[in-house]
């Protein structure tokens, strides 16, 4: 599964697409996406301006 991970707090060039192991729970529903953005509240979080959701 690929994702987008902030790796600090520097700006947009924080942003990486890193590659992570599929759920395993078999309690959980994955849905396959073609295509994701990126938006405002991103760009936020990377410069610590907008604390992360869980």
């Amino acid at each position: 599964m690929r994702a987008i991970h902030i790796s600090s707090l520097d700006g947009p060039e924080a942003v990486e697409v890193v590659d992570l192991p599929d759920p395993s729970n078999d309690e959980l529903v994955t849905i396959d996406v073609k295509a994701a953005g990126v938006a405002f509240p991103e760009l936020l979080q990377t410069r610590g301006a907008l604390p992360a959701q869980a």
